[in-house]
């Protein structure tokens, strides 16, 4: 029996020895086919990044890794088993993490789609949000016009936390700002995505709002996913279209995922807006632009059921190539960003942007203002690396002589940084991050009229 035992016990050992060996091969295959294809794409990794860190985590660790990876293969039982042991239950850790920082542990969100049609069963005139990747693919019928912002005078449903809707009032030209007769004569044009829309902020305690409150009248001209072409693009059709409007400030807000935005706002009808006067005439054209919007945006799945999510769109292996390359870990310990993790910045389409938003804006007097709104891996993480043409959009807006907020340190210094962040990470600031960016624009402005 005894013998019989010892038998069972040596295939069991055999057996696992076995497995381990294959399971350090296909490692070590992983990692030499990563090494080959960025040997392959040496640009796509440096260049954004040409720091010795970069080379020497993307060119001199994967070959590391398979001489050690050899070495271990190389060494006797049972030492191999051992550092096998140990190389697996590493993997093991890391993965599990990776797993517990991929859930996402805040209170979900309905959708607004959701919100939306029970809002209308109710009796309500709701009409969803719709953000940038949704209207740039809507081609209105029969003029062809493609809709700039949301549909104007109408009831907004912006956001569903928690399932309770947060509904804003659009103007005449579709954004969020009080009744037109208010408004007039502006003190500043606010230029932006969802921040300055102020996504998931009640009435009031938008920093466009709170602007308003000291500076006096403020149009906003913003939409959820806007990036720099999208910006001009409203800045155009509604400001730049009509030469008697007269304001002190073009207030520019850059957010940290704009030149991501810019990256597939190229391949859209939004790329016109690059050439010089281009423009629909949407100013000119409100009544069929609010007929023909409103006509597509009472059908029951809000208009938008069968457009492609643009933004960050991703393939169907995306979820599963972002945990093999343990994309929440690295982001936690600042290492996201490098190489190859983003895509190359355009910032001479970038400074052709600002320089014709500035163009238009001195020609009435006025001074045009970039402010740089962080994300939070900005406020969290320091290093051009891990900040995402942070810099390189501040050193083109200074280099068109426009006067430049950076708020980054700002928050980044405050004794906790993350409170702006509702359940502590997440996209948009909260009130509280919405009440610092109008304190620090509101300083900017008194120190530029003294």
């Amino acid at each position: 029996m005894a013998r019989i035992a010892d038998t069972e016990r040596s295939r069991e050992i055999k057996t696992i020895r076995r497995v381990l060996d294959w399971l350090i091969f296909a490692f070590a295959l992983a990692v030499g086919g990563a090494w080959v294809f960025i040997l392959a794409n040496p640009s796509r990794y440096l260049a954004n990044d040409p720091s010795i860190g970069n080379v020497m985590a993307f060119f001199v660790g994967p070959p590391v890794v398979l001489v050690v990876l050899v070495g271990v293969i190389r060494l006797g039982r049972p030492r191999r088993t051992n550092v096998q042991f140990a190389i697996v239950s590493a993997l093991i850790v890391l993965f599990s993490v990776e797993g517990v920082l991929s859930v996402d542990l805040s209170v979900p969100e309905q959708s607004v789609r959701e919100a939306v049609s029970k809002m209308r069963q109710q009796g309500s005139n709701v009409f969803p949000v719709l953000d940038r990747g949704e209207l740039s693919q809507i081609k209105l019928d029969p003029s062809g016009l493609f809709p700039i912002a949301q549909l104007p005078d109408a009831d907004i449903v912006h956001c569903n936390a928690g399932g309770v809707p947060s509904v804003f009032r659009s103007d005449r030209y579709g954004f969020r700002n009080p009744p037109d007769g208010v408004l007039l004569p502006f003190r500043a044009v606010a230029v932006g995505d969802s921040f300055t829309m102020g996504s998931c902020i009640d009435d009031g305690e938008t920093f466009v709002d709170l602007l308003r409150n000291q500076l006096g009248p403020v149009l906003s001209i913003a939409a959820p996913g806007n990036g720099p072409l999208s910006n001009l693009a409203g800045y155009r059709e509604f400001v730049e279209a009509d030469p008697d409007l007269r304001f002190e400030y073009l207030i520019w807000f850059h957010y940290q995922n704009d030149f991501g935005d810019l990256d597939w706002e190229v391949s859209t009808h939004l790329l016109r807006y690059a050439e010089p006067g281009f423009s629909q005439g949407l100013r000119s054209k409100l009544d069929v632009l609010r007929r023909e919007m409103s006509a597509r945006l009472e059908r029951p799945d809000g208009g938008v059921g069968e457009l492609r999510h643009l933004v960050r769109q991703r393939g169907p292996l995306g979820g599963v190539v972002d945990f093999a390359k343990a994309t929440e870990v690295r982001r936690y310990l600042g290492m996201l960003g490098r190489g190859g993790e983003w895509t190359p910045l355009d910032l001479d389409l970038f400074e052709r942007i600002l320089r014709s938003a500035r163009d238009d804006a001195n020609q009435r007097n006025a001074k045009m203002v970039f402010v740089y709104i962080p994300s939070y891996d900005d406020i969290r993480w320091s290093g051009n690396n891990k900040e995402y043409g942070r810099l390189e959009s501040v050193k083109v807006a200074r280099s068109l002589g426009l006067e430049v907020l950076d708020l980054t340190e700002m928050l980044r210094n405050r004794g906790n940084p993350f409170d702006i962040f509702p359940n502590g990470r997440a996209v948009h600031y909260n009130a509280t991050g919405h009440q610092l960016i109008a304190t620090s624009v509101i300083d900017l402005l008194e120190t530029l009229e003294r």
